[in-house]
């Protein structure tokens, strides 16, 4: 009859052993030789791959799942990355910034008698903004350190928290960015088409281009002039943009290169949900809160930027929270991610609004 050994049986033996030995060492005159000679025996005679089985009953290697996590938060060409990253003054999930005062004063072909110059002090004001924090719900991870020690598991798990985190930040941070009221530098403009398939209010051709003048009339850059529009938004602007079917010709489908659209009059055009509502108070828009539900009288809106230009956005900490439980017989993860997407001022902002039908 065979004897098994107890592989548990025998690590936990040798541990002991192990310790006992440390325990002994004052009491008895040992060279340092011996005392590493046991340590590395004792360590060598441990089965191939229990030390780090054993190890992770200490709990999650959280640093590497919020590793994971970072990686790709940002798809390529989402508009976030259109903004000026501003992670470098982030401490403490706050930015400590300046805001630039004024413009000066410029004179051209300045006499003598306009001498000497007048001082202008065009103080920076000191700001700090706390990063929003965006969290995600509890999911039941079941054997959650075999999880973490497969990456295509792992990446399962995280992709869930991940997008949804994801998708609530970048909802927020377009919000953010629409303009808040309409200024000279912060247009405000209705579409103006009627959509060939449904009859739908759609933005068409010429509201672009409208945009476009307003823009270049403000003296404002020609690259990097860009528009969020909602998918449903989109697939009209297809139907009824002859530049659009022109690039769609070219390109033989719409959306097919790297997620861009295609570029109507000089402005970029991506897709993404926007949640910006707009209300139409006796000709002036006003800009609803965040999360309100629509009502009859409120207008979805395209919002248009500049990159790198109009707006900036920050990374602050990530937090992943972990705890076994027996009830679910798994581990209960979620997570935390703080950061921040704001517009540099109000100026080279525009929301070009969707008419009722």
């Amino acid at each position: 009859m065979k004897l098994k050994l107890s592989t548990k049986a025998l690590f936990t033996n040798l541990l002991l052993a192990f310790i006992l030995f440390l325990a002994l060492i004052p009491l008895v005159s040992l060279e340092p030789a011996a005392i590493v000679g046991g340590t590395v025996f004792t360590l060598g005679c441990i089965p191939k791959g229990s030390i780090a089985k054993y190890s992770l009953m200490a709990g999650l290697q959280k640093e590497i799942w919020i590793d994971q996590f970072r990686q790709n938060f940002y798809p390529k060409n989402d508009f976030i990355m259109d903004g000026i990253d501003w992670t470098q003054y982030v401490e403490n999930d706050k930015i400590n910034f300046a805001a630039a005062g004024g413009d000066p004063t410029v004179v051209k072909n300045r006499t003598r008698a306009q001498y000497p110059i007048p001082v202008e002090y065009l103080d920076d004001n000191p700001l700090e903004v706390e990063l929003e924090e965006y969290s995600s719900n509890t999911t039941v991870v079941h054997d959650a350190e075999k999880v973490e020690l497969a990456y295509d598991k792992m990446e399962t798990v995280l992709t869930k928290h991940r997008n949804s985190i994801r998708k609530s930040y970048a909802e927020s941070g377009i919000y953010n960015i629409a303009p808040e009221t309409e200024t000279t530098h912060t247009v405000i403009l209705e579409g103006t088409g009627d959509d060939i398939l449904t009859g739908e209010a759609c933005l068409i051709d010429d509201d672009f281009s409208r945009l476009r003048g307003i823009w270049n009339d403000l003296d404002y850059p020609d690259e990097g002039r860009m528009v969020v529009l909602e998918a449903h938004e989109v697939e009209k602007l297809s139907r009824n943009s002859a530049i659009l079917k022109a690039q769609m010709g070219y390109k033989n489908a719409v959306g097919t290169i790297d997620g861009i659209i295609g570029k109507v009059h000089g402005f970029t055009i991506k897709t993404r949900k926007t949640s910006v509502l707009y209300m139409d108070n006796a000709g002036t828009y006003e800009k609803q809160a965040y999360g309100k539900v629509e009502t009859a009288n409120d207008l979805h809106a395209a919002v248009a930027y500049i990159a790198k230009h109009s707006f900036v956005y920050a990374d602050g900490t990530v937090t992943m929270y972990d705890e076994k439980s027996v009830a679910y017989q798994g581990d209960l993860v979620n997570f935390r991610k703080r950061g921040l997407i704001l517009p540099m001022e109000q100026k080279t902002l525009a929301a070009l609004l969707i008419p009722k039908s």
